[in-house]
């Protein structure tokens, strides 16, 4: 089982349930709100050679 991830939204602390790569190409995060209620964030096309100190601060520049 892995770990939660809590991030930062604009509905408060919220929780990933899932990141994955659409039909398209583009990364896709699924964030649980503390509302119950669920947010998906398009994140961009992802670079080739993404490695996870880039995921990090895509997250941390799409989340300010």
């Amino acid at each position: 089982m892995v770990g939660l991830i809590e991030i930062d939204t604009p509905n408060g602390k919220g929780v990933i349930e899932r990141m994955y790569m659409s039909e398209l190409g583009y990364l896709m995060v699924k964030v649980s709100n503390p509302d119950k209620t669920y947010t998906t964030y398009n994140l961009g096309k992802i670079k080739d050679d993404l490695s996870i100190d880039d995921l990090k601060t895509h997250l941390t520049n799409n989340n300010d």
